[in-house]
């Protein structure tokens, strides 16, 4: 009997060792990993609609739905979390623009044509004032300063584009630039240059328009494979973020926007080097969230991700997922810690820009 208590009682104390040792080592997995982990994408939308794009004021985030088969623009306070349609109707508008100093919202509209009309509102209105005409495809609308919308228009199928401005005050329109292809055109706040991806023989670009020399000045390729996408300015004009498609992750054989979207970024002063044509950039997000329309609010860049069932927009620090102030232990330590194949890719894209272009060749050991 003693004997059988005995065993018993070193048992239960075995089975409470054994506790405490997967305790201790959970809690020390927790703390050390914790601590080399990539930042989190934290989620601005929910709900079983698809939102995407996005556009941000001070307390609100203005963004595009897909409501019941329609597309509509919705606006988020960021305080109370409340969302509401922007746009008197149920017309389908998308690709909003805010306009911060003038309180204006610039969309595309398809009320009255069925190809697209350029429009805006200033809010709190919501009834639209389009500035484009009824036989022209517009889309793509961009602030050039306060009060010159700027667009894209097409006047015929076989046409080229035509990047143009439209005054609010004078109501008038000038082309500024006529071009095959023309896509994702952001301004800087004083109006003075226009950035924009363009192709030359099938390969990706991003070009710079000086709007008062009134002609291109540079084109800048990427050391990146595949086909760029959405582009933006951060909200300091520090930086260029864009998206870009790097493989062929649906194994169709083609690198186009149904394959999983990538997002970069780069110091906007080094585009202007004109004894320069390609540039590395920085990498942001992993292939695997399907990351696009990256836009930099003051704290955070807002990105519509695509990897819990359907579009939705989150926030990461502006830096991205990962730390900018990690050395090279630090990222090889996030690297054995990384939970899946693209975040390692990640941090190795980071190592690689970092200490490429150094003396210190060490990171190649680790290949």
């Amino acid at each position: 009997m003693v004997s059988f208590i005995s065993k018993k009682r070193i048992e239960s104390s075995m089975r409470l060792r054994v506790k405490q040792i997967i305790l201790i080592l959970l809690i020390s997995q927790n703390i050390f990993g914790k601590k080399n982990r990539l930042n989190e994408l934290e989620r601005v939308t929910f709900g079983s609609s698809e939102n995407y794009q996005s556009s941000l004021s001070d307390t609100h985030l203005y963004f595009t739905k897909v409501n019941k088969q329609t597309l509509q623009i919705y606006a988020k306070n960021l305080l109370t979390k409340k969302e509401y349609p922007v746009i008197k109707g149920d017309a389908d508008s998308k690709d909003p623009v805010f306009n911060k100093n003038k309180n204006f919202l610039a969309f595309s509209y398809f009320k009255h044509n069925a190809k697209g009309d350029v429009c805006f509102i200033k809010l709190p209105n919501k009834t639209p004032h389009c500035i484009t005409k009824k036989t022209w495809h517009s889309s793509s609308p961009f602030w050039l300063g306060d009060n010159i919308l700027g667009f894209l228009k097409k006047e015929s199928t076989n046409s080229s584009l035509q990047m143009c401005a439209y005054d609010i005050d004078t109501q008038r329109t000038k082309t500024l630039l006529t071009k095959k292809d023309i896509s994702s055109p952001v301004a800087t706040k004083d109006g003075n240059f226009v950035f924009f991806f363009s192709k030359d023989k099938d390969e990706d670009y991003l070009a710079i328009y000086d709007v008062k020399k009134k002609r291109q000045i540079n084109s800048i390729a990427f050391l990146l494979p595949g086909r760029s996408g959405s582009l933006s300015l951060s909200d300091k004009e520090d930086y260029i973020y864009f998206s870009h498609y790097l493989n062929d992750t649906n194994f169709d054989q083609t690198i186009d926007a149904n394959d999983h979207s990538v997002v970069f970024r780069i110091a906007k002063d080094k585009l202007f080097l004109t004894n320069r044509r390609i540039f590395s950039a920085e990498q942001l997000s992993s292939s695997e969230y399907n990351c696009n329309f990256p836009k930099s609010g003051k704290k955070n860049i807002y990105l519509t991700c695509s990897f819990e069932g359907n579009l939705q927009i989150y926030k990461a620090p502006k830096d991205g997922l990962l730390n900018n102030l990690w050395g090279k232990d630090q990222l090889w330590q996030a690297h054995k810690v990384a939970r899946s194949y693209s975040d390692r890719l990640l941090i190795l894209a980071k190592i690689e820009q970092i200490y490429s272009k150094t003396k210190d060749k060490d990171y190649f050991k680790s290949f």
